[in-house]
């Protein structure tokens, strides 16, 4: 939706996000294979670190920009919501007002330090990420957008071959995103319960 409100031609998004998707889904697998095959069992996380040495130094400087990037894109997102809701039905919304820029970068300025404070201070990081990806990630992609497309559906499942193709894969969608659900939150718990056990844990605000 932000990326919609932000666009001249809101229909234009479907080609957008098919274009943008179709890319991202390239790259992430070109590179997830490319480096699990020269690594394997030894990849470090980040995979940036599997290089060592030189290299990994150079990776690093090379993968700033992006890092830059992403982090301004998703405090972007994060901070457009929360604005819209702060001044909805207000005419500071769009107004170049002092309440209107006060309210935007306290937002920005806000979200970009609860973000550092809890990415500093949670000392399995890498965990959590993984925890929110099973338990957050699983159902809002897969389990949430295949019952609307059931929703949609409903009394029409078996009006022709290709609705009823498309309803079964749905219901598959919502199958396997629960599971992956249920096991990767299972798996991710497991997880801190053993680093914590075998003292692999660091301490908070350190690089260790």
């Amino acid at each position: 939706m932000p990326v919609i409100a932000e666009m001249r031609d809101p229909k234009s998004f479907p080609k957008s996000l098919f274009i943008s998707q179709g890319f991202l889904v390239a790259c992430y697998m070109s590179f997830g294979m490319v480096v699990y095959m020269y690594c394997g069992v030894y990849i470090a996380s980040p995979s940036l670190a599997s290089g060592g040495g030189t290299l990994e130094k150079v990776a690093y400087g090379v993968s700033i920009p992006g890092f830059i990037m992403t982090s301004t894109l998703w405090v972007h997102v994060a901070s457009k919501f929360l604005f819209v809701r702060i001044l909805r039905n207000s005419e500071h919304l769009q107004k170049n007002s002092v309440k209107h820029w006060t309210t935007w970068l306290s937002s920005t300025i806000g979200i970009t330090i609860l973000s550092f404070l809890i990415a500093e201070a949670v000392p399995f990081f890498n965990y959590i990420l993984g925890f929110i990806g099973s338990i957050c990630c699983s159902p809002t992609c897969l389990v949430i957008p295949a019952w609307m497309g059931l929703y949609l559906r409903k009394g029409d499942y078996f009006s022709s071959n290709k609705v009823t193709a498309l309803c079964a894969f749905h219901c598959v969608t919502i199958v396997g995103g629960t599971f992956m659900a249920i096991a990767g939150t299972y798996t991710t718990v497991q997880s801190i319960v053993d680093a914590y056990a075998s003292g692999t844990v660091s301490k908070a605000f350190t690089c260790g």
